[in-house]
């Protein structure tokens, strides 16, 4: 189980990464870049379903299809 909540961690960590790296270098060599706002919001909708996905396999893998609130904010 945890192995499955780091990976699914690590990776939508290194996305979100990645993109504001990429976002913060694009705005600092060209200032009239306008599309930073929907990089960012794309950006964090793959992040956030990496994260979805982890907690939903979790729940169907290690509790029966079944997980409270609680413990999908711990994972």
């Amino acid at each position: 189980m945890k192995k499955l909540i780091i990976t699914h961690g690590l990776l939508a960590g290194f996305i979100a990464t990645a993109f504001m790296i990429y976002s913060t270098v694009t705005c600092y060599t060209h200032p009239e870049f306008q599309g930073s706002i929907w990089l960012g919001y794309g950006a964090m909708l793959l992040a956030f379903a990496f994260v979805f996905t982890g907690i939903r396999k979790t729940r169907d893998q290690y509790h029966e299809g079944v997980i409270s609130f609680g413990r999908a904010f711990r994972i």
